[in-house]
C-alpha cells in the first residue's frame, strides 16, 4: 500500500502566489524608500547603532544604522606587519569564518560524506520559486 505521490499544481494557487510575490516585491521597495526618506529627515546627524527620536505621548521612533565593514584580504595581508608593529592584534581584529565549499562537498563519495557530515549542521532552507516565461511569452507580455 505504498502509493506513489505524483506532482500536481493548482493553477489558481500558482497565480495567487505569483501576484502576491510581485506585490510584496513592489511593497518592499516602497517601504525601503519611505524608511530611508524618514530616517534622513528625522536623524540629521545619525550615529552608528541605535538612534532615537521622541514622538508624542511617550512614543519613541527608534532606528538602527548599521555600518558595513568588509576586509580587503589583500590589503590586510599587506598591512599585517605594520599592524603588529603598532601593537594591534591583527589575528584578533580580523577573524576568518569557515565556509563549506558546496562544489567540493557534492563531489564527495558516500563514505566521505558520512565522515564530513559529522561536523556539519544541516538544515533545509526556505525554497525560492519564480515563474520563468518562455521567450515568446515575454515578448507578448503574456500572463499565466
Amino acid at each position: 500500500m505504498n502509493e506513489e505521490v505524483k506532482p500536481h499544481i493548482n493553477l489558481a494557487d500558482l497565480k495567487k502566489w505569483s501576484d502576491m510575490a510581485q506585490e510584496l516585491k513592489e511593497l518592499k521597495a516602497k517601504e525601503a524608500a519611505l524608511r530611508l526618506k524618514l530616517f534622513k529627515n528625522v536623524f540629521v546627524e545619525p550615529k552608528e547603532g541605535t538612534n532615537k527620536f521622541n514622538l508624542a505621548a511617550g512614543y519613541v521612533l527608534k532606528a538602527t544604522l548599521p555600518i558595513n565593514r568588509k576586509v580587503d584580504i589583500v590589503a590586510f595581508e599587506a598591512m599585517k606587519q605594520k599592524l603588529i608593529a603598532a601593537h594591534i592584534k591583527a589575528d584578533k581584529l580580523v577573524t576568518f569564518k569557515p565556509e563549506l565549499s558546496v562544489s567540493q562537498y557534492r563531489a564527495l563519495d558516500e563514505e566521505e560524506l558520512k565522515l564530513v557530515d559529522q561536523f556539519l549542521i544541516i538544515s533545509e532552507g526556505s525554497p525560492q520559486m519564480e515563474i520563468v516565461l518562455p521567450k515568446s511569452a515575454q515578448k507578448e507580455g503574456a500572463e499565466i
